[in-house]
């Protein structure tokens, strides 16, 4: 029934087939071996002479930054930045010539026209979107009104540092094909390639052990299991063996046979149960390997499978996902949800959707791409909201997400909405951002009636109330939790972004929102004892300072323990009800959240 496990030991938790076998033993950093800075994001100076080097050390990094031409069409180029902390790449796509054409002008034709892109790298490779903007001019100061437009993909493969093919796709305009580029000037070809030899996809992380092959044999001898069948049931003294990922004997001590071969674990002292389930994710890795570990801390802490709520417009939430199940990455299963706006929620054109036109296109999208759910934002319109009902029940897509600002909370439930993001948006919404106990039952009644599950995201809440109004003190004891040692200083520095924008907006003051804070905590609490269905849910790790994917799930149990959930509760939270709630909304047999033989 279930694709992975996890054991537990006075609670810390440990994936099964991710037992450690070994580990870099003398910390090397590749950077001290070529003089370079160790554990720098920066670019490092030049330390010797351009030497040729072979496509499998070839990495994308700034010395890529150039102009870059093509020799078949003369009148064309590219403008290549690589931002390495931000892990993205811009590029400007240009054509020119000295007379403009009469007429009306189409992109390709030859007087001057630029497209824009914004993408990911991983290896040798660029992905981009590429966006027109159209109603600006180059030549004025006056405030014009410019709007960027989705037009196509462009992907860019580099054979070394000085070449690359450039492949583009813009349907609208009936354009696809394929150039050479090379350098406009040839300056930075040495940088390049000692960036490129330099190459160390975790700069300054600690060194991730190995695997142990998912394929092998495990057995698992006199352990307790809680299968969660029913609730506060154990059964000690039991051995599993597990082939090919699979559970395929269950029973008492020494009514199972263990073949020869296979990896034998005491399971003396320890009990094991499902994985759990993060029902609320942002895994924003831009393709980049340092920021790929979320999917393996994941499953590090025992999360065996993860509902992303949002992937910020730059990932492919389902290739991802493709990866892991494939074995190229490791991680979890991973179901995604496509987050939209509305206008007000200032996002870019298209991640937003202002009418039923808007909403259908955008839903399609996101089903042809292969998304789950369909995730509601703030500033969607009721008509906008109504159209996603139809295009839900149409592609199979469900509705989760927040609460939009220009509905009730029953109006969004009556909609269709089968999962509430945020146990927050309850009190921004029916409770009106008040904290009314009196409230509660009613709001328990409405989730319950409409069978909609409730996800806490507590840690979230704790995170954003303990840093609010620029708290440092705080922030400093974030950064020093458990898992901090593996997170990327690209992910660190978007932490750092929020904590000095969205965390101190004018007026705040340090524990402004601790009153709030423990109101959110009675109110899981009550929610969880009233039998509405809660999901635990971390809004990790790119969206809140301070949360490492897989460790934030850890610190979640510890604040349902605190407003005393008991371990029964806390268990369904984490793996039976996510099991549920997937194979309810998404109508699969998913065959997650207990523990049984098959």
């Amino acid at each position: 029934m279930m694709r992975c496990l996890f054991v537990s030991l006075l609670g810390a938790c440990f994936f099964l087939f991710g037992a450690q076998v070994g580990a870099h033993e003398d910390g090397s950093d590749p950077y001290d071996e070529r003089g370079l800075a160790k554990g720098q994001w920066v670019r490092p100076a030049l330390t010797r002479a351009a030497q040729a080097i072979a496509l499998d050390e070839l990495h994308i990094n700034p010395g890529l930054n150039d102009a870059w031409v093509s020799d078949g069409a003369p009148f064309q180029g590219l403008f290549i930045t690589i931002y390495p902390e931000l892990e993205l790449v811009f590029v400007a796509w240009f054509t020119f010539d000295s007379q403009p054409v009469t007429g009306v002008a189409a992109f390709g034709a030859a007087d001057q026209r630029w497209a824009t892109a914004v993408g990911s790298y991983s290896g040798t490779r660029i992905e981009l979107v590429l966006e027109l903007t159209t109603g600006g001019h180059f030549n004025t100061a006056e405030p014009l009104a410019q709007q960027n437009h989705a037009y196509g993909t462009m992907v860019l493969d580099f054979q070394d540092c000085s070449s690359a093919t450039v492949t583009y796709d813009v349907p609208s305009a009936a354009l696809s094909g394929m150039f050479e580029v090379h350098r406009a000037v040839d300056s930075n070809i040495a940088l390049c390639e000692t960036l490129s030899l330099a190459y160390d996809p975790q700069p300054g992380l600690k060194s991730l052990p190995e695997f142990v092959n998912p394929d092998t044999a495990i057995a698992i001898i006199d352990v307790s299991v809680i299968p969660l069948t029913e609730r506060g049931l154990v059964r000690p003294g039991y051995d599993l063996f597990i082939e090919g990922g699979i559970i395929t004997s269950l029973g008492p001590s020494g009514t199972v046979t263990i073949p020869d071969g296979a990896v034998v674990i005491d399971g003396r002292g320890l009990y094991v149960g499902p994985g759990l389930g993060d029902m609320h994710t942002h895994l924003t890795t831009s393709g980049q390997p340092a920021m790929n570990e979320s999917g393996l801390l994941l499953i590090a802490n025992g999360v065996t499978t993860a509902l992303n709520m949002g992937d910020g417009g730059t990932l492919n939430l389902p290739g991802l996902d493709a990866q892991f199940a494939g074995g190229a990455l490791i991680g979890p299963t991973v179901y995604a949800g496509k987050d939209i706006f509305g206008p007000s929620d200032g996002f870019s054109p298209n991640r937003t959707a202002a009418d039923r036109a808007g909403a259908t296109a955008i839903a399609q999208r996101a089903f042809d791409e292969g998304y789950d759910y369909i995730k509601l934002y703030n500033g969607l319109s009721p008509e906008v909201v109504d159209q996603f009902r139809i295009e839900s029940a149409r592609l199979g897509m469900p509705m989760i997400g927040h609460i939009p600002k220009s509905m009730s909370m029953t109006a969004a439930l009556d909609a269709g909405q089968q999962m509430v993001a945020h146990t927050a948006e309850v009190y921004f919404t029916f409770l009106a951002n008040q904290p009314i106990e009196a409230l509660l039952p009613g709001a328990a009644q409405a989730l319950i009636s409409r069978n909609v599950y409730l996800t806490d995201t507590l840690t979230a809440s704790e995170a954003f109330a303990d840093m609010y109004g620029g708290n440092t003190e705080r922030l400093e004891q974030y950064l020093q939790r458990d898992g901090i040692e593996y997170i990327p200083q690209a992910m660190i520095n978007g932490w750092m972004g929020f904590f000095n924008g969205g965390l101190q907006p004018p007026g705040s003051q340090p524990g402004q929102l601790d009153d709030r804070l423990a109101f959110f905590k009675q109110m899981n609490r009550s929610f969880a004892d009233q039998g509405v269905r809660m999901l635990l849910g971390t809004d990790s790790p790119s969206a809140h300072v301070g949360l490492v994917a897989g460790f934030a799930v850890h610190e979640d149990i510890r604040l349902l323990t605190e407003i005393g959930l008991t371990p029964a509760q806390i268990y369904e939270m984490a793996s039976v009800n996510p099991g549920m709630f997937i194979t309810e909304s998404l109508g699969l047999d998913v065959g997650f959240g207990t523990l049984e033989q098959g």
